[in-house]
């Protein structure tokens, strides 16, 4: 099946593209998932942070109702858990309350033997973040780790996020990407297909021996170059046409002289026997 130039150039051009879409989007919706994930974390921190104080508080003044003192924290969409765990006491309380007993992650019990820095981790698509709870007596006494909190952020608000982006970010690549290949095929018709198409014609219509209409030409490129060839190379052809006809002409018209010139000589000679008799 023959396939068109404009066909071939249409094709080529949309596939170049559209990939050139898709690996931006890739690209886009790696760097937002990135972006995503780390105000998920500096959130979680920040939560994590003001909770644990919010304990430390609560310990300090022999209050054990920890979860209200930070209600404000705990009942927010996207925290799934909360608890707070003592060095001597163990868990100490939770919210949701049936999740009391839910023992932290090992790393975390032997990484606050040793440290007194933060710690989070990513477990099927929810972040636990940890952070010790520091005590303090008096402003003369050395801190003591007494304990951590635990605080859990599901991820299922950062893929809304995600995926609300990622839906933007196609739509906007659709439109743009149909604008710029429409854009593109119109300049390559304008500028190359176009003229390309009328010097075919041109071409196939000279060969066939009519004559071709006059092809403009409108810049100054290798288009415009190869016209121009085109059209000097007609008007050779065309004078080498007229010289050959015009010296069949000649041609032609001599061999009728030399007939006449010989009927005369014939004729002439049948005179002079005529006379001779």
């Amino acid at each position: 099946m023959k396939v068109s130039l404009k066909a071939k150039v249409s094709t080529s051009v949309a596939l170049i593209v559209i990939t050139v879409s898709a690996i931006s989007t890739y690209f886009f919706i790696s760097a937002t998932n990135r972006s995503i994930e780390k105000n998920q974390l500096v959130r979680g921190d920040a939560l994590s942070y003001s909770f644990a104080k919010a304990a430390e508080d609560g310990l300090k003044a022999e209050n054990l109702d920890l979860i209200r003192r930070a209600s404000n924290i705990v009942y927010m969409e996207d925290v799934t858990l909360v608890q707070v765990y003592s060095t001597a006491w163990g868990t100490v309380d939770a919210y949701p309350l049936q999740k009391l007993n839910t023992p932290p992650h090992p790393e975390a019990i032997k990484h606050f033997k040793n440290s007194n820095a933060p710690l989070y981790k990513k477990i099927n698509g929810t972040y636990d973040f940890y952070r010790p709870i520091i005590f303090k007596a008096n402003k003369y006494s050395t801190e003591v780790s007494i304990g951590f909190v635990r605080l859990t952020l599901s991820s299922a608000s950062m893929q809304k996020e995600l995926e609300m982006a990622v839906l933007t970010n196609i739509a906007a690549s659709a439109v743009i990407t149909f604008i710029i290949i429409a854009t593109i095929n119109l300049l390559i018709n304008r500028f190359v297909l176009n003229p390309v198409t009328m010097l075919q014609q041109s071409v196939l219509k000279f060969k066939n021996g009519e004559a071709p209409e006059p092809v403009p030409i409108d810049s100054n490129d290798e288009i415009g170059e190869l016209i121009g060839a085109f059209k000097q190379m007609e008007d050779e052809i065309r004078k080498k046409i007229a010289d050959l006809e015009r010296f069949y002409d000649m041609a032609v018209g001599r061999e009728v002289k030399m007939k006449e010139l010989k009927k005369e000589v014939e004729n002439l000679k049948a005179e002079i026997l005529s006379y001779k008799k």
